[in-house]
């Protein structure tokens, strides 16, 4: 059945019907349970990630060690990342995501336990932040592969638009909450907020009433999604439900290398995901220099640019959240692509503030969109027993390149000169969607 046929007759593009299965794709008790545990959680990551920069620049006040700490939270995904998926198509998804709450909420307490104990040094932070990621790497790929299981049909777009706008909402929020806390009460005091979330998180996820047991996948099409390919013969057996076939650790990595290798839209998402983070990770560190050093406008402009990014990446996730089931997810991921690469353009060129400010509503937006629909692709075109390894291969390959790019944005900024740097940006984003456009696969999702 397609998401078309399973949407019935409310799904033929009138937006009551689009809010009414978005509200009851909520009131899926496990659905409500994974976002509940998502605000939880993620309004303690908020607040971890101002501490553990705060606490680094506390014990060392050295730019080096904060790069050393950044650094540590992207490393696990190259050296981790891909293993981590595959265990995570091997395990109980539900029981491995409390797990790994469970363990991330310990390695987090460490650091105000070896505060009170006087053992705490500027070393232990880094292993702390790598540690805090790898416990993330098997949870993240459990929950994307265990979402659409309890997602009505047809809703996971409107699903996957609520955890991304509720994600960025406490992306916003949280660190200034901790910062209050911080003042008032000391900085460890977000280390036990951070640990407490985990395990609350855990205690929530805990009482999901899906298995979480990942089926096998026997030889033959197991999806009703058309270009959904099956594993090669062999690689899973048909034991049933929860009794997949437990092979080398190395040969189920190599499945699902090759399995997204087979099929054309993840082969092409891979790719090309990989290719955006790379080209857009240097914003971080290059837009703040290009409105402080080169366009004059001052930390408070700078302040409110940022703003109406997070606002636009709210409008876009709203947008795609209501109008993604009528859009064709290949073409709105183009386009999207697009209005970014066009964004980063224009504000190369040095609009007055006001065009600045509309420039980061669309550059927000288009990011969201993208966010939302590439998710909702690798979800719908991988099959259940595969797709903690989709995701995993997916943040592997686009975090890694996104630490690389990080390293060099500062070098190359230096070298080549930051307006330079953010007209290359722009001009590679468009370009990427001009092939994405042109590529048969997209073409082919489109039509289906």
């Amino acid at each position: 059945m397609s998401v078309r046929q399973a949407q019935g007759p409310a799904g033929r593009g009138t937006r009551p019907g689009l809010w009414r299965e978005g509200l009851a794709a909520l009131r899926s008790g496990d659905l409500r349970l994974i976002w509940l545990a998502q605000v939880v959680s993620q309004l303690g990551d908020g607040v971890f990630t101002l501490g553990i920069v705060v606490l680094t620049v506390e014990l060392t006040a050295s730019g080096l060690a904060l790069s050393g700490t950044l650094m540590a939270q992207l490393l696990p995904y190259a050296l981790l990342g891909a293993p981590a998926g595959a265990l995570a198509d091997r395990w109980n998804r539900r029981l491995t995501m409390v797990a790994s709450d469970i363990a991330r909420g310990l390695v987090v307490a460490l650091l105000p336990l070896l505060h009170l104990t006087g053992w705490l040094h500027a070393w232990m932070i880094p292993v702390v932040a790598f540690l805090l990621t790898t416990g993330g790497l098997f949870f993240d790929p459990a929950k994307n592969a265990l979402v659409p299981t309890v997602t009505p049909a047809g809703a996971l777009v409107r699903v996957n638009a609520l955890l991304a706008g509720t994600r960025q909402v406490l992306f916003i929020a949280a660190p200034a909450l901790g910062g209050v806390l911080a003042a008032a009460f000391g900085t460890m005091t977000l280390f036990w907020i951070d640990a407490a979330s985990f395990f609350l998180s855990a205690a929530i996820l805990a009482r999901m009433r899906v298995s979480g047991r990942v089926p096998a996948l026997t030889p033959g099409p197991p999806s009703p999604r058309p270009s959904a390919t099956p594993l090669p013969q062999g690689g899973r057996g048909a034991g049933g439900e929860g009794s997949p076939v437990r092979g080398h650790l190395l040969r189920d990595v190599q499945e699902g290398l090759r399995y997204v290798w087979r099929v054309p839209v993840l082969r092409l998402m891979v790719i090309v995901g990989t290719f955006i983070n790379f080209i857009l990770s240097p914003l971080p560190v290059i837009l703040p220099l290009l409105f402080l050093t080169v366009l004059g406008l001052g930390t408070a402009a700078f302040g409110t640019a940022l703003s109406f990014i997070f606002a636009g990446f709210l409008l876009g996730v709203a947008f795609v959240g209501v109008s993604g089931s009528r859009i064709h997810l290949g073409y709105l991921t183009t386009a999207a692509m697009a209005v970014a690469g066009l964004a980063v353009l224009a504000l190369g060129a040095g609009p007055p503030l006001t065009v600045i400010h509309l420039i980061g509503l669309a550059g927000g937006a288009a990011v969201g969109i993208m966010e939302v629909a590439e998710t909702t692709v690798l979800q719908r075109e991988s099959t259940d027993a595969v797709r903690g390894r989709v995701f995993a291969l997916y943040e592997s390959v686009s975090q890694g390149g996104r630490a690389v790019s990080v390293a060099l944005a500062g070098a190359l900024s230096d070298r080549v000169g930051l307006r330079a740097m953010v007209y290359a940006v722009g001009a590679l984003t468009l370009a990427c969607a001009v092939l994405l456009a042109l590529s048969p696969p997209v073409r082919r999702l489109a039509r289906g």
